[in-house]
């Protein structure tokens, strides 16, 4: 297998959207290194070394390339750790077929899990609390009705899936909150979450046996500070320009162009599109050199060298700062 740099993940221990990219390389065999930050600002291993004042985690360097997003981070690990290469893929085929449906593992792993289960459930309901008819509505109805005709993985896949990742990551983090013992119980999803020799011969179900690949497939991170990342990443080359290239045609929808600079340009998180009202407060600022459907790139200023940092389009905007 190939590597395209060092991959160094930030995060802190408590964060669900941290852990499941944890499982994502995990499971895709990619080995990374991790620099633990505080759970809420300042966090000066990004602002101060990398010149990255974003406030959500993760955040995941390849090499000089840095990764702002769950939704950036999660389809960039499968271009530039491609199945080609030997490394798992997130969209595998449909058992007994050659074809995958990405699409519908998109949907259900992004809008599903982020917006029915966690913004619902977790941000607004105690765990103890939670209505029996919503647990039924957000989860019962679906991954045990998915389950119930004997399939490994939830969407019938010839191995674990982005959607079984992403569901997988929640309920896992969910069973370490408090009071979360008679919500996550084999009574209430037992297709789900324990062992059920009715209907399965082999006892061992979808979270258990996700659970012990991610087990069997573990290996321990080298921790290191944000000085050594930022001498890392410094290091390091970017992915070839070309990959994600300047979409002339929606530069100029948006009023911008390829190279303008610093000051002239900011990258936010689009108000009417994200749930927290954080737009203006945590602008990151640089060089305009990237701009496709999916992906804008900027050209930042660290406190001792230059990195790209990469957004999803969806969520974000990019837009002059005099604006």
């Amino acid at each position: 297998m190939s590597t395209p740099g060092p991959v160094i993940l930030y995060g802190y221990q408590t964060s669900p959207y941290a852990h499941k990219i944890q499982n994502i390389l995990t499971l895709k065999k990619i080995p990374y290194k991790r620099v633990n930050v505080a759970n809420i600002l300042p966090r000066p291993e990004l602002k101060e070394l990398l010149g990255i004042p974003y406030r959500r985690i993760p955040v995941l360097a390849i090499g000089n390339d840095v990764y702002c997003d769950t939704n950036i981070i999660v389809p960039v690990l499968e271009r530039r750790f491609p199945s080609s290469d030997g490394y798992d893929t997130l969209y595998p085929h449909r058992k007994g077929s050659i074809s995958s449906d990405t699409g519908l593992i998109k949907v259900l792993s992004r809008f599903y899990t982020d917006r029915a289960l966690f913004a619902d459930v977790v941000g607004l309901l105690d765990w103890k609390d939670i209505p029996e008819a919503m647990l039924k509505d957000r989860a019962e109805t679906l991954l045990e009705q998915q389950l119930s005709n004997g399939r490994e993985w939830l969407l019938d896949t010839e191995s674990p899936s982005m959607a079984d990742m992403a569901i997988h990551s929640l309920i896992a983090w969910g069973k370490t909150l408090p009071d979360t013992e008679d919500v996550f119980s084999k009574d209430r999803f037992p297709l789900t979450i324990a062992a059920s020799t009715l209907s399965f011969p082999s006892s061992i179900l979808w979270a258990d046996r996700l659970t012990n690949l991610l087990k069997q497939r573990w290996v321990e991170p080298t921790t290191i500070t944000g000085e050594e990342a930022m001498a890392l990443i410094n290091d390091s080359t970017n992915e070839l320009a070309e990959v994600v290239g300047f979409d002339e045609l929606e530069a100029k929808r948006l009023g911008v162009k390829k190279g303008d600079r610093d000051d002239d340009f900011k990258l936010s998180m689009g108000l009417l599109l994200m749930t927290m009202n954080v737009g203006t407060k945590h602008i990151t600022e640089g060089t305009l050199v990237g701009l496709s459907a999916e992906e804008t790139v900027i050209e930042v200023r660290g406190q001792k060298g230059m990195n790209k940092c990469h957004f999803p389009r969806f969520g974000f905007t990019v837009k002059r700062l005099a604006q």
